[in-house]
């Protein structure tokens, strides 16, 4: 994702060491391929998108099943040395 072409501060930068990025706020209007946005309702757009993430999403992709099958099975045969390890010690 690309960010915004153009930002227009409406205060001049306190601290010039600090990124453009970090140091953005108090924006107007952003602008992006020539139209310009609303900043709050851009914020308004991505609420609830970030945050937490859901697990469940892992198990609905094949890439996520195959991970967790092999995560199961080395964790399983991990298990097994340790206890077949203790047995025969005995």
């Amino acid at each position: 994702m690309r960010t915004s072409d153009y930002t227009i501060p409406a205060d001049p930068p306190i601290r010039p060491a600090i990124p453009m990025w970090a140091r953005t706020c108090n924006v107007e209007v952003v602008f992006k391929d020539g139209v310009g946005y609303d900043p709050g309702a851009l914020i308004a757009a991505t609420e609830g998108t970030g945050g937490r993430y859901d697990l469940r999403q892992i198990v609905r992709r094949p890439l996520g099943v195959l991970l967790i099958t092999v995560f199961s099975i080395l964790v399983l045969y991990s298990v097994v040395r340790r206890f077949d390890n203790r047995r025969t010690r005995r």
